[in-house]
């Protein structure tokens, strides 16, 4: 029974000896400094009146300044104080929300006559306000190494030193996070991301010299952004980035109509008739260009529209769509269709293609359709594309026949 007993006392001793050994570096040093102020302490315990024990101002010795390590040596030694002094009734360790109190009361009754006051002026102010006890105060100095803790205890009422005391701690049994600031939220950037129509307009800071990228982050402030692309106006917007906020902004250009006032808009569905389609709008373009008919460009309304089906309606026979289109753009006229081809049997040895055109032209003032037909045409060639192609040109000759009822003829009153 007694070698039981005396094996779990061993045991104990042994698991006390490991967890000391890998106890807190900060918080032994500070132990260490806590006993030799201890004795001069207790000294004082005959006193009748009670003893105020204050821990404040332990500066980085390089700069004079606090830092975060500040507050965790003046914390940490406050802990140990109040944990070794706990039950004596006539020692009382001022918590820090306590000292802030009496911080605050010193400086309001100073009137503003100081901004800062010295560790004396300090030390004299607070022995006012507590009487009898001790400042506990220095600083530290952090090496490539280690880094040294230098304390000393300062009688609040007589300012002289009654105990001094030094530890050095090596870096690697600190926690790296005991030096990391605490951010002032204040100060934290924020996230801006600007989303515009059309997309891939030029965004640029007017109140800053960086260019501008999705997500970035910018201190808190009043930033200025311009906006702008080709065929749409230019757009200026100002606004407030708060701490830590990750702000969208959506911007839609309005499209430029100084140009295209009373022009003609032309919108051939190009997902059916590819490059062919491209050509019927370029060979209408030509000829509308050539009876000095103003033509609006195209390439900006479809970049303007490239994530909604509005120009998919208005070629499929939307007459609302197409007006929508036409007056958002300026335009008096609106030419909406599709082109579709594919090949016939073959014509002797030659290839033989049908092409299909639907066109539609909306007044977008009177909103009425002035033309509306569906034309076919078919044509040989030596080769597949070579007939589509010529099948498409004939169609585009008919379209373009300068006749009273043509399509051509219809808008021809407005402008003559």
């Amino acid at each position: 029974m007694k070698k039981t007993i005396i094996s779990i006392i061993c045991l104990l001793w042994l698991c006390c000896d490991i967890y000391y050994s890998f106890a807190n570096g900060l918080e032994s040093a500070l132990r260490e400094i806590s006993q030799d102020f201890e004795m001069h302490i207790i000294k004082n315990l005959n006193t009748e009146k009670s003893i105020n024990i204050v821990i404040n101002s332990f500066l980085d010795g390089n700069t004079d300044k606090p830092t975060i390590f500040s507050t965790h040596i003046e914390d940490g030694l406050m802990d140990v104080l109040i944990d070794r002094f706990s039950g004596q009734d006539k020692i009382k360790i001022l918590e820090r929300k306590r000292l802030e109190d009496i911080e605050k009361l010193i400086y309001e009754e100073a009137q503003g006559e100081h901004t800062h006051f010295e560790v004396d002026q300090w030390r004299e102010k607070l022995g006012k306000k507590l009487g009898a006890g001790f400042l506990i105060t220095g600083n530290f100095f952090k090496g490539s190494k280690n880094i040294k803790i230098n304390a000393k205890m300062i009688n609040i009422i007589s300012g002289v030193v009654v105990a001094t005391s030094s530890e050095s701690i090596p870096l690697d049994e600190l926690d790296a996070a005991l030096f990391i600031e605490k951010q002032d939220k204040s100060k934290m950037k924020g996230q801006l991301n600007i989303k515009t129509v059309p997309e891939n307009s030029h965004i640029k800071f007017l109140n800053m010299e960086i260019n501008f990228f999705q997500g970035i982050e910018l201190a808190p402030g009043q930033y200025q952004v311009e906006v702008s692309s080709y065929g749409f106006e230019t757009d200026t917007i100002n606004f407030l980035l708060e701490p830590l906020e990750k702000k969208k902004i959506l911007i839609t250009l309005k499209p430029h109509r100084s140009d295209d006032k009373f022009g003609v808009l032309i919108l051939i569905d190009e997902n059916t008739g590819g490059r062919l389609a491209q050509f019927c709008e370029t060979e209408i373009k030509k000829k509308l260009l050539s009876l000095n008919i103003p033509v609006v460009d195209s390439s900006t309304v479809i970049s303007f529209y490239q994530n909604t089906d509005i120009i998919k309606k208005a070629n499929s026979g939307s007459k609302d769509a197409a007006i929508s289109i036409g007056r958002q753009f300026g335009a008096r006229f609106l030419i909406s269709g599709s082109l579709a081809t594919s090949m016939n049997p073959p014509f002797y040895n030659m290839k033989s293609a049908h092409a299909d055109i639907f066109l539609q032209v909306v007044d977008c003032s009177s909103e009425k359709y002035i033309f509306t037909d569906t034309l076919s045409q078919n044509a040989v060639h030596i080769s597949d594309d070579s007939a589509k192609a010529e099948a498409a040109k004939k169609l585009i000759q008919i379209i373009l026949e300068d006749a009273p009822s043509s399509m051509l003829g219809n808008m021809l009153k407005f402008y003559r």
